[in-house]
């Protein structure tokens, strides 16, 4: 079944995946229970190959062919999945 995602989270997924967002990279890597990886994040640095390829995975489908928008503004996501609840345990997380 595809993830609903808000106009608000895509524009962040966007903004992580031009790599430029350092504020958006940790907001979604906490989202999703990285908070480790969050910490790694540094404002004005690229973000080291472990958080990109986390967050790339994060982000796969945004602003591509795996979406698409509807009628209430928000946006029909085939690849994403949404975040698991606080508290879920690590092996029902996609690290």
């Amino acid at each position: 079944m595809p993830y609903t995602i808000t106009k608000e989270f895509r524009d962040c997924c966007l903004a992580v995946r031009s790599g430029d967002d350092a504020a958006a990279a940790r907001q979604i890597l906490r989202l999703y229970g990285y908070g480790a990886l969050a910490a790694e994040v540094k404002k004005g640095k690229p973000f080291p190959a472990q958080v990109r390829q986390c967050l790339d995975a994060l982000t796969a489908g945004v602003g591509t062919h795996w979406e698409r928008p509807l009628s209430n503004g928000t946006y029909e996501q085939l690849l994403l999945q949404p975040p698991p609840p606080p508290g879920t345990t690590r092996q029902w997380r996609h690290y």
